[in-house]
C-alpha cells in the first residue's frame, strides 16, 4: 500500500493503491494527505481483521446484485424463484433496482417498506422484505457492502390465518 501526492486540474491530491486478498489492485484519490493515510490505516487494519470489504465493492447496483443472488442458488424450487423474481421486478427493482448497492441506509429501506404498505396486505409487504433482505445479505457475503442496511426495520403486524375445522356432523 502507498500513499502518492498526484498533481490534477483541479490540485493537489492523494492516492491510495492498495492490493485485495485476491490480488487485485485498488486505488482512490483523496483531498488531503490526512484523509489517504487514515483510509490506508482503515484498510490495512480491516485486512488484518479478515474483515476486509471492496471500497469498490459497493458501486454495483441492486439490480445486478439481484440477478446474482436469483443465479447463485439452482436447487431453488421454480415456485419460489418464480415468486421471488416477481417481487423484485415489480416492487424493488422499480424504485431501488438502479441505484448503487453502497448508497442504501436504513431509512431508504424504512421508506420503501412505508411505500408497499399503503398498497400490499402485510404478508405480501413481509414476503418482499425477506426478498430484499436476502439480495442484501447476499451483498454482505459477497463483500460488496459491510452492512446490510436492513436493520431496524418494522414490518406491519400480520393476522395469524384462520384454520377451520370441519366437524363430522358438517362433513356428512
Amino acid at each position: 500500500m502507498s500513499v502518492t501526492p498526484r498533481n490534477t486540474k483541479r490540485g493537489k491530491v492523494y492516492e491510495v493503491r492498495l492490493r485485495s486478498p485476491e490480488g487485485r489492485e485498488v486505488s482512490r484519490t483523496f483531498r488531503t494527505k490526512r484523509e489517504a493515510q487514515e483510509f490506508q490505516a482503515a484498510q490495512t487494519t480491516a485486512g488484518a481483521r479478515g474483515a476486509w470489504v471492496d471500497p469498490c465493492g459497493g458501486t454495483v447496483t441492486v439490480r445486478k446484485v439481484a440477478e446474482q443472488w436469483l443465479d447463485c442458488n439452482p436447487a431453488k424450487r421454480a415456485s419460489t424463484r418464480a415468486r421471488d423474481e416477481s417481487a423484485l421486478r415489480t416492487h424493488v427493482l422499480p424504485v431501488i433496482g438502479d441505484r448503487k448497492i453502497a448508497s442504501l441506509a436504513p431509512p431508504d429501506i424504512r421508506r420503501l417498506v412505508s411505500a408497499w404498505n399503503d398498497g400490499l396486505a402485510p404478508r405480501s409487504v413481509s414476503r418482499v422484505y425477506g426478498t430484499l433482505r436476502a439480495v442484501l445479505n447476499f451483498a454482505v457475503e459477497c463483500e460488496a457492502i459491510a452492512r446490510t442496511p436492513c436493520r431496524g426495520i418494522r414490518l406491519p403486524a400480520v393476522d395469524p390465518a384462520r384454520v377451520r375445522i370441519v366437524t363430522p356432523d358438517e362433513l356428512a
